[in-house]
C-alpha cells in the first residue's frame, strides 16, 4: 500500500495538501498524484535550476518545461507564490520537535491500540514542551520557578 493509501485508510479520505522535502518526491510523483488526486495540492520546494548549462542544454530544458504534466506546471506556479513558500516553512516548526522526539529513543512506538499511543505521544509532547520552556527560561535569565517579575 502506497503513503496516500495509508493516510486514506487511517483517515477515511485523501489529505488536502501534503508537504514533501524536495528529495523526498520527484516531479513524475507530482505529476501522477495530479493525475489520480487533482485536489491534493503538493507543496515542495521547487529544485534549484542550474545557471551554467549550454545554449543547448537550456534549449532542452525549455522543451521538457513545455512538456511537463499540468499538475507539474501547476505545482511550479504555486511553489513559486509567496503564500506557498509561507506553508512550506512552517513545516520547520515540527522538525526540530520531531527530531529530539526521535533522539530520546521515539524511534518506534513501543506500544500498541490507539488509547496507548495517543497516552505516549502526549508524553512525549509534554516533556518537549516543558524542556524547551526550560531552555527559554535559561536564555532570558531566569531560573525554572521564578515568574520574571
Amino acid at each position: 500500500l502506497d503513503t496516500l493509501g495509508q493516510i486514506r485508510q487511517r483517515l477515511g479520505g485523501t489529505p488536502k495538501r501534503l508537504l514533501a522535502d524536495a528529495r523526498a518526491i520527484t516531479l513524475d510523483e507530482i505529476g501522477s498524484l495530479g493525475a489520480t488526486h487533482p485536489e491534493l495540492l503538493v507543496y515542495s520546494p521547487l529544485p534549484k535550476a542550474r545557471e551554467d548549462i549550454t545554449p543547448g542544454g537550456r534549449r532542452n530544458r525549455n522543451s521538457q518545461l513545455r512538456h511537463e504534466p499540468e499538475a507539474v506546471r501547476k505545482w511550479r506556479e504555486r511553489m513559486a507564490e509567496e503564500a506557498a513558500k509561507a506553508i512550506y516553512r512552517r513545516r520547520k516548526l515540527t522538525e526540530h520537535p520531531h527530531a529530539k522526539i526521535k533522539n530520546r529513543g521515539f524511534g518506534q512506538m513501543p506500544v500498541h491500540g490507539r488509547k496507548a499511543v495517543r497516552f505516549v505521544c502526549l508524553l512525549h509532547a509534554i516533556t518537549h514542551n516543558v524542556t524547551h520552556a526550560g531552555g527559554v527560561r535559561r536564555r532570558a535569565g531566569r531560573r525554572p520557578g521564578q515568574n520574571g517579575t
